[in-house]
């Protein structure tokens, strides 16, 4: 019973979380400007333009560059790539793909605390139930070694 309280209470989280972030996109228009500049540097397919969008904010460089690999996580399509190679050119292969990884990796669990809050009835609607279907063959014949 507990359980299913808090599930349903992170399920209303999520849903206002997705709510208030399209309002203030909305109805915020500095916000409304960056998202709109954050999808046209993305857009662009030019990694020179998101090195300098990142490069732009100085010390909180890479704390932006995580936040946008997170954010890309969550509004798919938006290509990781081009993050990736602007990390590298900004912070050197080595400390980029750190942040790269570790981001993406960040993005990855949002997106999986997302979908299990929602559950599947919601995962269902965002895919389809032959996708879905497709999925879990793949991991009853791969098991745990496919997470890898």
């Amino acid at each position: 019973m507990k359980k299913k309280k808090s599930r349903k209470i992170g399920k209303f989280v999520v849903i206002a979380l997705i709510v208030l972030g399209v309002l203030v996109y909305f109805f915020v228009p500095p916000v409304n400007a960056t998202m709109n500049n954050i999808l046209k540097m993305f857009a662009s397919g030019d990694f020179t333009v998101v090195r300098q969008f990142v490069e732009s904010y100085g010390a909180y460089a890479a704390l932006v560059s995580f936040l946008l690999m997170i954010l890309q996580s969550i509004a798919a399509p938006l290509p990781a790539f081009l993050l990736t190679f602007a990390n590298a050119n900004l912070f050197g292969w080595w400390k980029g793909a750190i942040l790269s990884w570790s981001s993406a990796m960040a993005g990855a669990a949002v997106c999986f605390y997302i979908a299990r809050l929602l559950g599947r009835d919601a995962v269902e609607k965002l895919t389809s139930r032959t996708g879905l279907k497709q999925i879990d063959e793949f991991f009853v014949k791969h098991g745990r070694l496919s997470i890898l």
